[in-house]
């Protein structure tokens, strides 16, 4: 049980260091997502991670290559793009 757990974990360690292939649909996809949804921005203005887990479920019809999409992957994103 315990190697199982290991393997597991180094599995889900592996997955979050591949690199997030974006496609301008996909982008297209946070931003609207993130638009509809800017009424969940925090104080800062930052939106919380559990808005950025919503819009994993919008943008992954619309994925072709690369990873499934994260959170934190759409979080990267979205500070790359709205600066």
């Amino acid at each position: 049980l315990t190697a199982l757990a290991a393997h597991y974990t180094t599995v889900l360690v592996a997955q979050e260091k591949e690199k997030a292939f974006w496609t301008e649909s996909e982008v297209t996809a946070l931003v609207d997502y993130l638009h509809e949804h800017r009424s969940e921005r925090a104080k800062g203005g930052n939106f919380k991670m559990v808005t950025f887990n919503g819009a994993v479920r919008d943008i992954a019809p619309k994925k072709t290559q690369g990873p499934q999409k994260t959170g934190k992957m759409c979080q990267t994103k979205w500070t790359s793009v709205s600066c």
